[in-house]
């Protein structure tokens, strides 16, 4: 059974989730490099937790699935949009800064497709500098399962492009959620805190034939869709690789996220 609910001056049809109809929501979104959220007044980051009048591919997407999920109400949104950006509680300690990490410790919605042609054939190390980060933001407290080194090495599983291509053809129609593996290309360009493993989110539409990517460009400065493979040629220099995930289509978040403490919130 669908539902309506009014979003933001957007009213939009939700089915179980309704990626299609939140995607078309989106469309109109202004797009930037610093498009975030915050964690609200008397925080670290003291911008709306839940309303950005800009936003970049991770907060987009963020939007998008909680949008897609959300059933009943304004707070139902709120609460699957904490959920994506949080860890365990609601502070900028805890909020999911890297995809690398937030796919290792917490990845719900997103689970491994099923597909044979989907594993993943590549694997790459990433180091991530969680203290350099935290001193780029003068912030004081620890992040979220971070040691006293400030590092933290993971082994992230990728598919190839050659593999990234053979797993789309093999996805039945649908909705995924995708991201690329950067090239040191990529990473020269962009990051100024070391090594990212995985970059840029996106959603893939399968829909016989026809792959549709939609992500929010920053080139562009806004939510574009363009096809799978004009998205992978202009991006083949600066993508290493893929990693595709499957959506868990009865994902909910019955609680609230409790606040942080107020000193590191």
């Amino acid at each position: 059974m669908a539902v309506w609910i009014f979003f933001s001056g957007i009213l939009v049809l939700f089915a179980n989730p309704d990626v299609s109809s939140a995607l078309k929501a989106s469309r109109s979104f202004s797009v930037s490099l610093s498009g975030e959220y915050g964690e609200g007044s008397d925080a670290f980051v003291a911008r709306d937790r839940h309303q950005t009048d800009v936003y970049n591919c991770l907060t987009w997407l963020y939007w998008v699935l909680a949008t897609a999920y959300a059933k009943t109400d304004v707070e139902e949104f709120r609460r699957y949009l904490d959920d994506l950006r949080y860890y365990d509680q609601i502070s900028f300690a805890e909020r999911k800064h890297f995809v690398d990490r937030w796919l290792v410790y917490d990845p719900a919605p997103l689970k491994p497709l099923e597909q044979v042609a989907c594993r993943a054939d590549q694997t790459t190390m990433v180091h991530l500098q969680l203290q350099r980060f935290r001193q780029t933001k003068n912030y004081q407290c620890s992040l979220y399962q971070e040691d006293q080194t400030g590092q933290e090495t993971l082994m992230i599983p990728y598919l190839s492009l050659v593999q990234s291509h053979q797993c789309v053809e093999a996805l039945v129609d649908g909705y995924y959620v995708a991201f690329f593996v950067p090239s040191e290309e990529w990473l020269v360009r962009w990051s100024t805190i070391g090594d990212f493993g995985t970059v840029h989110a996106m959603i893939i539409e399968k829909s016989g034939d026809a792959v549709l990517v939609h992500h929010a460009s920053i080139d562009k400065r806004q939510v574009i869709e363009e096809s799978w493979s004009e998205f992978t040629t202009r991006l083949a220099t600066v993508a290493k690789g893929y990693r595709i995930f499957d959506l868990d289509d009865n994902w909910t978040v019955p609680q609230p996220l409790p606040l942080g403490s107020e000193e590191c919130r």
